[in-house]
């Protein structure tokens, strides 16, 4: 076996194993809509609401400091409801955008216009 064969066959190798981690770790993501949490916000800030979410559950939330949004100030309670029901409320309430990246979730403010 050449050098270059051997260099060849280990790097197939080391992404085989990558993808079959990640295929691994795919199987035990779960959809927002099946993710449950409790909640109790009073008056709290979406930052906050955000840091509730990802304490209880595996997905993070992606934004920028800087968005206005953030500040919000937001009410809701209840139990044993879905992330996605949740993101919902918020959205209508606040007007915001939500995507899903795999445990990531990315949102943005509906109300932002083009230049």
């Amino acid at each position: 076996m050449t050098k270059y064969s051997l260099i060849g066959f280990t790097v197939q190798l080391l992404l085989m194993t990558s993808v079959i981690a990640f295929d691994l770790e795919a199987q035990r993501i779960k959809s927002v809509s099946n993710v449950k949490v409790d909640v109790d916000f009073k008056n709290v800030s979406i930052r906050e609401v955000f840091a509730e979410i990802e304490n209880q559950t595996n997905f993070n939330f992606t934004v920028f400091e800087t968005d206005q949004f953030l500040k919000e100030r937001f009410s809701f309670t209840a139990a044993d409801i879905s992330v996605e029901e949740l993101l919902l409320n918020i959205s209508k309430t606040i007007g915001l955008n939500f995507s899903k990246s795999i445990t990531i979730l990315a949102c943005a403010s509906s109300h932002l216009t083009a230049s």
